[in-house]
């Protein structure tokens, strides 16, 4: 009975240095990763999030060349310089011809049905 009761004691204080000393450990990855981003001059405000709905043109780009993968699903790009789909792509000689800047914002919509997507909609929005 006594050794029952002495490692119930020895698991709750076990327990109890966990909870208090992880708070701790998380404060202290917290300043080391503060401490790194001071260190290579990067500042909070350079982390801008987009608003909901849109892409940078990068993104934009790696996903018409994830999706000339899938026939299926066309992909529908529009800009100023006018407006291409890309839904077969193996028989062009330059299928990625990309107008725009890769910093460009874009207005994403997909349209999907049972839960897969149809088709995709790119649109250059303007600065």
């Amino acid at each position: 009975m006594n050794n029952l009761v002495m490692e119930i004691l020895i698991s709750c204080l076990i327990l109890t240095l966990l909870l208090a000393f992880m708070p701790l450990f998380r404060g202290s990855t917290d300043l080391a990763v503060q401490g790194a981003l001071l260190s290579f001059g990067v500042q909070d405000d350079e982390f801008d999030t987009l608003p909901p709905g849109t892409l940078e043109g990068i993104d934009v780009a790696g996903a018409i060349q994830y999706y000339s993968n899938h026939p299926d699903i066309p992909v529908h790009l529009i800009t100023s310089a006018g407006s291409k789909t890309y839904l077969d792509t193996t028989l062009e000689t330059d299928p990625f011809p990309y107008d725009f800047s890769f910093d460009a914002l874009f207005a994403t919509q997909l349209i999907s049905e049972n839960l897969e997507i149809q088709e995709i909609y790119f649109e250059q929005l303007e600065d």
